[in-house]
């Protein structure tokens, strides 16, 4: 059985809080760290975990199954359509995007992938 990847974009703030959840379930054996999405870390490793430059990148390196978005606000939505283009479910901290167009945009893309988005509130 192959474990879910998931991946973190936004490694530092509350993405760190992120990054705990993961290495916990991680240890307890429900899924891996295939990348971690963060251009302001300027380093190719955090914690051991490859530093790529974006959801297409982490795919080349396994598995994309989840991916924890906890980046600025003006990047939510095109990560998050990254993420449901690379047919992977997402966490997506609030406020999921700026505009109600481009929440109408987000929405459709969850319909058109039939993938999950789930927003945090934390």
């Amino acid at each position: 059985m192959t474990l879910p990847g998931v991946v973190l974009v936004g490694a530092r703030g509350y993405g760190l809080h992120h990054r705990a959840n993961i290495d916990r379930l991680v240890a307890a054996g429900v899924c891996t760290v295939t990348a971690v999405v963060d251009p302001a870390l300027g380093t190719t490793a955090d914690a051991g975990v490859p530093v790529v430059a974006d959801v297409a990148a982490a795919r080349r390196l396994g598995p994309v199954d989840v991916v924890v978005v906890a980046a600025p606000i003006a990047a939510h939505l095109p990560l998050t359509l990254d993420a449901l283009d690379a047919s992977a479910d997402v966490l997506l901290e609030k406020p999921p995007v700026t505009t109600r167009d481009a929440l109408d945009v987000l929405l459709e893309a969850e319909r058109r992938t039939g993938r999950v988005v789930q927003v945090g509130f934390q």
